[in-house]
């Protein structure tokens, strides 16, 4: 016996040895790693912030938050978990867990359940172990739905809820807090109901319990809510409302401050820096309530720097851009402006950068602009609550204050005139076209096409899949063209497009553009085909330059997004039927509805129309197979499928009333299916 509980020692020293933290995103980039890679014992600790992913706990495992009210869960539990949870909060989405196995265990203590719809925690199953202990529910639809025979809910807090605990369960509901809630359902043994427990902040989220909070008992096993307990969250909440100014004496600084209201709040520490130094090098420790703090002995003498070179100045689209070289001993620079150089009348404080963006001038008018450096005396202050054994919290936003500051002379002036920037092509901007392009229109567009290709091919090899064919294409007519018994055709393709303008390959990143399109037309006559085709392109290029040439001092992306809408008429070379090769050629006239853009400025948007040729080929593929051809054409009309090469030229100029050209040679693949 002796051997045997030797062992278990030495099993049990080992199994704790080996247990391990790890940490989100410190180790693992996201909690389901985490989840992952943590074996029995282990302990998975989640950094502040909010996660959106759905949990899965795990066996042996404890799932925890670096700060409860801080480290939030909005995204739910996923299906099949069991294991530990604590010390978070959770709203947005609530926590479902079934439990279905014997060995399955399942506990959460000292969480926050806040402004939950419908069930912030459910729990079923009649299997497995379950532990809800010193949590808080505020402002939930349903606070708990415990629908089980077995397991303990205990030291709970349930405040502001529509239903607190819902009815009918037999497991063991003791020592749990009611208040202000719309029904408190299963009570069970021990409830506390009737007083305030006196939350600091509720509305803005902060659960914390005030001094004086009948949820906060002589001995910690007295207490309620997920506050409370020995497993309760020793990190106060963090502080809000910093606010800092300058003293009457030089060298003072005013800290102010919202208390943080907490029972267990003792005083606060209050950090400060100068504002360039990388790391908090002072700290002065407060006691009690006070959430004010003066603080003396701050540099403030500051020398004068001397006068910066002058600033190269680049004209923009009504505005300027200025870059000076750095002076030694400035802490940072005020930019002065004008449209004379003795006239600078506007100014901004632009800190330590050395470049400056001026807006809002107009266009064709000359300006000045000159810079000043100053020397400056500043601090940099944050303040965290600590609690009676000295544990503190996570600092509040820093604030910045100057106590002292020295400004020196002007720079000479520079000078630029403002003027549009040099877009390629130089498009007109007619705006207001119906033409509106989204980020990721090109891929949006793309997802038809391709469908409409693949369901085109797999509908000549199955017949299946010629329903979801007729399906797609319904909307576009079938049955209105039908009863005039005209044949109609769709198409859909994607080829390459080299643009017409001479220095594309310049400008833009591709010498060729990805190019969609789609179209439907009827058959009047035999060898005749009358329709309308749409398409989209879009190109990404640069803009270094204005209209006149003069360098903008950087390289701006400009983006050309362009949807071709025309009509045509073909004329295939149909000699007989079943024929497998159809040479076809085409005419339309064309509108290119565009919008051009440069980054940081205003979008150019307009249309340009002219003519378009078109020469291919269409490859018959019905062959491929008889059989679900035959059952196409008979259950649903569709005649043939072909296989598309097609070569196009267009030329889009406003039939010569334009410089800019949208039109180009293109080369495109694709289906065509005829009804």
């Amino acid at each position: 016996m002796k051997a045997w509980g030797g062992a278990a020692v030495l099993l049990a020293l080992v199994g704790a040895a080996g247990a391990a933290e790890l940490r989100v995103p410190a180790d693992h980039a996201t909690i389901a790693l985490a989840i992952a890679a943590a074996t029995n014992g282990d302990t998975i600790t989640v950094a502040r912030g909010t996660y959106s992913e759905a949990l899965r706990l795990k066996a042996g495992v404890t799932l925890q938050g670096e700060e409860t009210a801080a480290t939030i869960f909005t995204g739910g539990v996923a299906a099949g978990s069991s294991g530990t949870l604590q010390r978070v909060t959770v709203t947005g989405t609530g926590l479902a867990f079934a439990l279905t196995a014997a060995g399955q265990a399942l506990v959460i203590r000292n969480c926050v359940f806040r402004g939950l719809p419908g069930k912030a925690l459910e729990v079923s199953g009649t299997l497995g172990s379950v532990e809800l202990s010193r949590n808080t529910f505020y402002n939930n639809q349903t606070a708990l739905d415990f629908a089980r025979p077995t397991g303990t809910v205990e030291a709970n807090l349930f405040v502001a809820n529509d239903l607190a605990i819902a009815g009918g369960t037999l497991a063991t509901v003791r020592g749990n807090r009611f208040y202000a809630n719309g029904a408190d359902g299963t009570r069970g043994t021990g409830a506390l109901t009737g007083a305030d427990p006196l939350l600091v902040a509720p509305d803005a989220g902060d659960l914390h319990l005030r001094a004086g909070s009948p949820a906060v008992g002589a001995t910690a096993a007295e207490s309620q809510g997920a506050y409370s307990g020995p497993d309760a969250d020793p990190v106060p909440a963090r502080v809000k409302g910093l606010a800092a100014v300058a003293g009457a004496a030089a060298g003072t600084a005013s800290l102010t401050w919202t208390p943080n209201l907490a029972h267990d709040v003792a005083g606060y520490l209050v950090r400060f820096r100068p504002a360039a130094a990388a790391h908090w090098s002072d700290s002065h420790s407060t006691t009690g309530t006070a959430a004010a703090l003066e603080i003396q002995g701050l540099g403030s003498a500051v020398a004068a720097p001397p006068a910066p070179p002058a600033p190269e100045a680049f004209p923009g689209d009504q505005g300027l851009l200025l870059r000076w070289a750095p002076v030694t001993g400035a802490a940072g620079y005020e930019v002065w402006w004008g449209t004379a150089a003795d006239a600078l009348v506007h100014h901004l404080d632009v800190g330590a950068s050395t470049e400056a963006r001026l807006g809002g001038l107009p266009n064709g008018t000359l300006h000045f602009a000159a810079v000043r450096a100053y020397g400056e005396s500043a601090y940099r202050f944050a303040v965290a609550a600590r609690t009676a054994v000295g544990t503190v919290g996570a600092d509040s936003d820093a604030v910045r204050l100057s106590l002292a500051r020295a400004p020196g002379p002007l720079s000479p002036p520079g000078s630029a005139t403002p003027e549009a920037l040099g877009t390629y092509p130089d498009l007109p901007d007619r705006g207001g076209c119906f033409f509106r392009a989204a980020e990721g229109s090109g891929r949006a567009l793309l997802l038809p096409l391709l469908g409409l290709g693949a369901l085109g091919l797999f509908g000549a090899l199955r017949s299946r899949a010629t329903l979801l064919i007729l399906l797609l294409l319904m909307p576009l007519g079938t049955r209105a063209v039908g009863a005039q018994g005209l044949p109609w055709v769709a198409s859909a393709q994607v080829g390459g497009l080299v643009p017409a303008s001479g220095a594309w390959g310049e400008r833009y990143d591709r010498e060729v553009v990805p190019e969609y399109r789609l179209g439907v037309g009827v058959r009047p006559a035999s060898p005749l085909e009358v329709g309308i085709s749409t398409g989209y392109w879009e190109a990404e290029g640069h803009v270094e330059a204005t209209r006149s040439g003069a360098p903008l001092g950087e390289r701006l992306t400009q983006t050309l997004r362009v949807a071709p809408l025309g009509a045509y008429l073909a004329l295939e070379g149909r000699f007989g039927p079943g024929q497998w090769v159809v040479p076809y050629l085409a005419a339309a006239v064309t509108r290119a509805y565009y919008r051009q853009r440069v980054e940081g400025g205003d979008s150019v948007r307009g249309h340009l129309s002219g003519v378009e040729l078109r020469g291919g080929v269409k490859v018959l593929l019905d062959g491929i197979d008889p059989r679900a051809t035959r059952r196409a054409r008979e259950g649903f009309s569709l005649r043939h499928t072909y296989a598309v090469l097609e070569a196009r030229w267009a030329r889009l100029d406003d039939f010569g009333g334009e410089t800019a050209d949208l039109g180009g040679w293109s080369l495109g693949a694709g289906l065509a299916l005829e009804f």
